[in-house]
């Protein structure tokens, strides 16, 4: 029989261990609290035009004019069989959307490159929930809990990257309060989305047997939010209200090839207007063109710095800090979605996608310079992310701001 009398005792002379707030019973269950507004949500479905097919440069959807609370959009692609022996890629839905750039009243709101999104999205998935995630919306083939590449017909699930979407932000586990939802009605300036598609040939492992035209095989799938009528309007129409934080993938350049390992390679570069949360590195192994080369198989660097006027601000300087900061700053990715090089300016920012925890300005320098070396050859470049914030003023019109 057990009888920790001593034990007890001994708490009252650990007083100085015991002065702070009091955060948790673990005695009491947890109270039984509700949410604010009951909902449900629906779904509508719209053809596209056939015009929309592989290539299509800032093909124009626009959102109907009877929405009014939207949660969610999607771009549905039926992909056909492949000829030749030729198989999909794998996760195919980050290879078909090139570029979405929103538009309000003939200004653009903002751009977003499609697969940086997605993939920095899938990287904070665990194994299971990656597995149904990109089934479901990627298209991925699986044998046992393996993926496989097959030329069979299939369906991707390509989300619009709105303001609200989850898809914007990393994933921070099973977060209750969700992103909200899109207020829809704008009155006589409609939301447009242009869609860039990449080519046939961004889809397969054999360009010679690319997927067939996708012309009349595109839906958009609408996830309306239905609400009480007295809480219809307060979620529908919020000219000169809507104000969301979300996230801002600036390309500093585009791809350029790396040839000598283990040297230093220098980039000076513009500085971002904005705050940068981060400064990532995205490599990936050396294809002699686009649609031959990975959107998701990052190459780590073996070292990484930034240099502001000659004085150097970070500096990771071996394999092993490059590795300590994603692992300190909450970045641990699946096997399938190793994570880029990073510099981090925001504390533990893989984890706090949609929270302030710091940053970098970097226009208080006249140049800035980054540097870094691989132990093998292959692509780079450099994205900064930045705090975006897109508002909705009285009028309707949606723009966004990174200061």
């Amino acid at each position: 029989m057990e009888n920790p009398t001593n034990i007890v005792r001994s708490w009252n002379l650990q007083s100085s261990f015991q002065s702070g707030p009091i955060d948790d019973d673990r005695l009491l269950p947890a109270t039984f609290t509700r949410i604010r507004t009951n909902h449900v949500n629906t779904w509508r479905t719209e053809a596209v035009s056939p015009q929309l097919d592989w290539d299509s440069q800032r093909f124009s959807l626009y959102l109907p004019e009877s929405l009014r609370i939207l949660k969610d959009c999607f771009l549905k692609i039926e992909l056909p069989a492949l000829g030749g022996g030729a198989k999909y890629k794998k996760f195919p839905g980050l290879y078909a959307i090139k570029e979405l750039r929103f538009m309000s009243a003939g200004q653009e709101a903002y751009v977003c490159r499609y697969a940086d999104f997605l993939v920095d999205h899938c990287g904070t998935l665990n194994e299971e929930k990656l597995r149904v995630f990109s089934q479901l919306y990627l298209g991925t083939d699986y044998a046992g809990d393996v993926v496989t590449m097959t030329g069979e017909a299939r369906e991707v699930l390509l989300p619009i990257l709105l303001p609200n979407s989850t898809y914007m932000q990393r994933s921070t586990g099973y977060f209750h309060r969700g992103n909200g939802v899109f207020p829809a009605y704008t009155g006589a300036n409609r939301i447009e989305i242009q869609v860039t598609l990449n080519s046939a040939k961004h889809m397969t492992d054999d360009a010679d047997n690319a997927p067939a035209s996708i012309s009349g095989e595109c839906v958009i799938l609408y996830n309306e939010i239905q609400v009480p009528e007295n809480k219809f309007t307060t979620y529908s129409d919020s000219r000169g209200n809507y104000s969301q934080m979300t996230r801002r993938f600036t390309p500093l350049n585009e791809f350029k090839h790396y040839n000598v390992p283990n040297t230093i390679h220098k980039e000076t570069l513009y500085q971002p207007q904005g705050t940068v949360s981060e400064i990532m590195l995205i490599a990936v192994p050396h294809q002699a063109s686009d649609d031959l080369r990975s959107c998701k198989d990052y190459i780590l660097p073996t070292s990484f710095r930034v240099i502001a006027d000659s004085i150097v601000q970070r500096d990771l300087d071996d394999h092993t800090k490059v590795k300590a900061e994603l692992y300190a700053n909450g970045f641990t990715p699946p096997i399938e979605f190793p994570s880029c090089g990073r510099l981090c300016f925001a504390s533990n920012c893989g984890a706090n996608a949609n929270r302030y925890t710091g940053g970098y300005v970097m226009t208080l320098s006249s140049n800035i310079t980054f540097e870094f070396s691989f132990d093998e050859a292959c692509d780079y470049r450099l994205v900064a992310v930045q705090y975006q914030r897109v508002t909705m003023d009285g009028n309707g019109v949606l723009r966004s701001f990174i200061e």
